[in-house]
């Protein structure tokens, strides 16, 4: 399907007319994509987007993908955990496993435990099953990356809803509270008024929030990008000294890369990443993160990376 990036499907319809569990991957090429729909079809369509900009070899690329698909290792992925306690867990919907590409499963729990793991689908050699055990653990700092994984899924998805079929005041309010818990920003709090106050029209029955702006990264652009993008940051009067690093993670949560910040000022700042790891080497497609760290405090925010 060619279009001009601004497509009135409906992903839901797409989805319930699915019945063959088809793989759908959207090709977006330039900025001015619908982002929210591209994604929101992947997602409910056992597939995943990729991202081109205006100046990337379009033929290779499509090539790169096309040797991508057709090397399948598992579809109709299904995931059981040996627990019932688990909630929230996302994606919703597991897109098929291919060969050099991947996917992150992100969730919440209650208890801590080890737990069973299992892994199962339909190859290309008929049924097959992997097992594994995984720790749950009690420790609130241990792998902490993978809580902010998790609310960046959450407020992706309820982004793509408020995108495609509206505003309402049970999204936003969710928006909000995930954005405040976990200082990453949404739709509803990417924006500073004065640098010193600003005031939320967030309330409860006890008292109004007040939202005082401290340091965080605010964009990146190009993003996607390809082969590098220009982070935007923000360092609060009363932080400096205690920020020293902008760490880049994959999607398994390992940090891939380290931008050095420490002698900037107070302020608006930008910093360029050239989608190289510690050692030189181009990183391969696919999402990260990038996390400021301000002593127990930190602000995340997904990037992708389209060769």
């Amino acid at each position: 399907v060619l279009c001009d990036g601004r497509s009135p499907i409906d992903p839901r319809l797409i989805e319930s007319k699915n019945s063959h569990h088809a793989g759908i991957f959207p090709v977006g090429i330039g900025d001015d994509i619908d982002f929210a729909r591209l994604e929101m079809v992947a997602a409910w369509n056992y597939g995943f987007t990729t991202y081109l900009d205006n100046e990337a070899n379009i033929t290779s690329s499509i090539e790169r993908l096309l040797c991508k698909l057709s090397q399948p290792i598992m579809k109709d992925v299904r995931l059981e955990f040996g627990r019932a306690d688990l909630h929230d867990i996302l994606p919703s919907k597991y897109p098929a496993a291919y060969a050099g590409a991947c996917f992150h499963l992100t969730g919440r729990y209650v208890n801590p435990a080890t737990s069973a793991f299992s892994v199962a689908g339909q190859s290309v050699s008929g049924y097959a099953g992997f097992d594994f055990n995984l720790d749950f653990s009690r420790s609130t700092e241990t792998n902490k990356f993978a809580e902010h994984m998790w609310a960046k899924e959450k407020i992706d998805e309820l982004e793509w809803e408020t995108d495609i079929y509206g505003e309402t005041m049970d999204l936003r309010e969710q928006l909000i509270a995930l954005s405040l818990q976990y200082n990453i920003r949404c739709r509803y709090t990417a924006y500073v008024a004065d640098y010193e106050t600003e005031y939320s029209n967030v309330t409860d029955d006890r008292h109004d929030m007040t939202i005082i702006p401290s340091s965080y990264v605010i964009s990146s652009y190009p993003n996607p990008f390809n082969p590098s993008t220009t982070i935007r940051f923000y360092i609060a009067p009363e932080d400096v000294g205690l920020v020293k690093f902008i760490k880049i993670y994959n999607a398994l949560g390992q940090l891939v890369a380290v931008l050095d910040i420490s002698s900037f000022a107070a302020g608006l700042h930008s910093v360029r990443f050239d989608g190289r790891d510690y050692f030189g080497q181009p990183l391969p497609s696919g999402q990260y993160f990038v996390r400021l760290e301000i002593g127990e405090r930190m602000s995340t925010m997904k990037i992708t990376l389209a060769r």
